[in-house]
């Protein structure tokens, strides 16, 4: 009784998780496609961390902060001519 008792505060006391985002990005060729899309994404207020690479991104949002897809996808359209043809979130 009292283990179950104790896993179930803990469950309870247990921060927010994070959610980490990995996309697929097409039109992106070179070193300046990753500059010009970190510098519209990685600025997204709540996120942890940004990766950006030639065809790739991956985000993760702070502890508690649920990462906006449809924000991101219009954020990458704005840098030029890219686009997300693949998101996944976990």
């Amino acid at each position: 009784m009292f283990r179950n008792a104790l896993i179930l505060s803990l469950f309870f006391t247990l921060p927010a998780f994070a959610e980490t985002a990995k996309m697929e990005i097409s039109g992106m060729t070179c070193g300046g496609c990753v500059k010009a899309i970190k510098a519209k994404v990685c600025k997204i207020e709540g996120l942890a961390d940004c990766k950006v690479d030639v065809g790739s991104m991956e985000l993760v949002s702070k502890e508690g902060t649920k990462i906006d897809l449809k924000k991101v996808e219009e954020l990458v359209k704005s840098a030029g001519d890219y686009a997300v043809t693949k998101s996944e979130v976990k």
